[in-house]
């Protein structure tokens, strides 16, 4: 058993560095996929803007969903690796209900900073029409997000981990996961040539540079509570759509807030957050309101939803 271990942990290190190698070579190709279509296609130009940091981030992500599926039936042998995503009775409530349960805890943070003048909301410098397009926009990019963000996260690395081990652990091993990968974003990539054959492994290396960071705990420990609840609300609904659609609304405040509310004043960061809202303790203690409310709440409203129905995760 322990050289089974051994032998698995070896090539999960090989797999994982071969997909960096892999998906830093091949990103200054794809961004010079996306300019040549420029010429072509109108799409191609937002595709084109986009930071070589955020392509290589999602070449990653998708790299190793595709190493996932190649090593599915190592991996889930009994369960299938889209099982998770197989719609079932009650998912569209959990759908509903996850949606606005993150619009509104999220909302409320922000509100409550608002109220308390620690961010100033000036949505009236913006059109009416502008904020509808853009708040359209931010909830196709928050669904897009939560779903391929909680299918990996929660649907396979937490569920495979709590079969193989127990809750607690995969709770904790996948949240530090989903909170480290946060982190893989360079702060200065000035002088880059996006273009250069080896602009990937440069951008991957500077991609690093945050782990460094003096704010790197404080930072992260938003991010873990945040994993943590998404867990536990998959964990206790037995739909991961329910976190999907938390994780989405979540995203959405924090998008709609850097549109309509400016940030929080310097000297109250540790209490509202910055950017991402989750570095604040304010937030910190919302989302451990929050998981406490799914481990004893969520049960309940199970039993409705699914209509008493056996579920496994």
């Amino acid at each position: 058993m322990e050289q089974q271990r051994k032998s698995g942990l070896k090539y999960f290190l090989i797999t994982f560095f071969l997909i960096l190698f892999i998906s830093a070579l091949i990103v200054p190709w794809i961004k010079r996929g996306f300019l040549f279509g420029t010429h072509y296609f109108f799409f191609f130009e937002k595709l084109a803007d986009y930071e070589l940091h955020r392509i290589l981030s999602r070449i990653i992500t998708i790299n190793i969903v595709l190493a996932l599926l190649v090593f599915k039936k190592k991996i889930f042998t009994k369960t299938g690796v889209f099982k998770v995503l197989k719609p079932q009775k009650g998912d569209g409530k959990w759908l509903m209900a996850g949606l606005a349960f993150g619009l509104f805890t999220l909302s409320l943070q922000v509100f409550l900073a608002v109220v308390f003048k620690d961010r100033i909301f000036f949505a009236y410098k913006l059109s009416f029409s502008k904020v509808v397009i853009k708040s359209l926009e931010y909830l196709f990019s928050a669904f897009l997000i939560g779903f391929m963000e909680e299918f990996l996260f929660r649907g396979l690395l937490f569920r495979y981990l709590w079969r193989k081990r127990s809750f607690v652990f995969a709770l904790v091993v996948s949240s530090l996961v989903y909170s480290c990968a946060h982190f893989f974003r360079p702060k200065d990539i000035t002088g880059v040539d996006e273009l250069s054959p080896l602009a990937g492994f440069i951008v991957l290396f500077k991609m690093m540079s945050p782990f460094l960071s003096p704010d790197f705990l404080y930072q992260s420990i938003g991010l873990f509570l945040v994993g943590a609840c998404l867990a536990a609300g998959y964990y206790y609904s037995k739909s991961l759509y329910f976190s999907i659609a938390v994780h989405a609304g979540w995203v959405f405040v924090i998008k709609f807030d850097g549109m309509m509310i400016t940030r929080t004043a310097v000297d109250k960061i540790w209490l509202w957050g910055a950017s991402n809202i989750v570095g604040g303790a304010a937030t910190w203690a919302l989302l451990i309101l929050i998981f406490i409310s799914f481990k004893y709440g969520l049960t309940f409203f199970a039993n409705r939803f699914n209509e008493k129905q056996a579920r496994e995760i």
